[in-house]
């Protein structure tokens, strides 16, 4: 199928109670259970029903099997900021002792989180200049727990090699791509075996004032 098909033909988890052709959007906080042993189930993830919103929203969640269908990902978390992907993916790879390599020319919130604030909690940052390989080859040891970088920055537009740094990563530290433009083919980060790739919605599924192409 092609991309506008899986789009708008990913089956949602649970048929909509009034036959609804969109997933409508659900701005509750609790969800009603039959019984005791349905919310018993719900809370121990035996049965796919959301428990409470912070944990599971059944809108997100559609959105969170669509990009999954389009990507071809093992999993994928959708959040309300790109900072928060950004941070949450940082914070689950990142600890004390560790080193992140990435690039001088990132978008200022993401270099201050990096250089400033994981700095805090001992994590150390290695800024290099990302399209020179053997450089980045040799600044990876056993202490470095992430490649990060965006595949076009901001807003210096550096292009590296995220094909050659994925196989650089692959069986070292994971390397974590930001799709901070909108590729000719979207969400390509995958094909070129990046293993964390951080989409921003607002380029892939809300449209874009860049004027990025249609899915296809």
């Amino acid at each position: 199928m092609k991309k506008q098909t899986i789009a708008i033909n990913t089956p949602y988890v649970r048929p909509d109670a009034y036959g609804s052709l969109a997933v409508p959007i659900y701005n509750n906080v609790a969800f009603e259970f039959q019984d005791a042993q349905e919310m018993a189930d719900a809370f121990c993830n035996r049965i796919k029903a959301p428990d409470y919103a912070r944990v599971e929203n059944p809108t997100v969640t559609n959105l969170e099997q669509r990009v999954k269908a389009l990507t071809g990902a093992t999993h994928v978390t959708a959040f309300n900021s790109g900072m928060a992907a950004i941070s949450n993916t940082l914070l689950a790879v990142a600890a004390q002792g560790t080193n992140i390599i990435t690039s001088h020319h990132l978008f200022g919130n993401t270099l201050a989180l990096i250089t400033k604030t994981l700095q805090r909690y001992g994590v150390e940052s290695r800024l290099l200049d990302l399209t020179d390989l053997k450089t980045v080859s040799e600044a990876i040891d056993g202490n470095t727990c992430c490649v990060y970088l965006e595949v076009l920055t901001n807003p210096q537009l550096e292009v590296a090699d995220l094909k050659a740094l994925a196989a650089m990563s692959a069986t070292r530290p994971p390397s974590a791509a930001s799709l901070s433009a909108p590729p000719r083919r979207p969400l390509t980060s995958l094909a070129l075996s990046a293993p964390m790739p951080l989409c921003p919605t607002t380029l892939y599924v809300a449209a874009s004032t860049l004027g990025s192409r249609p899915m296809s």
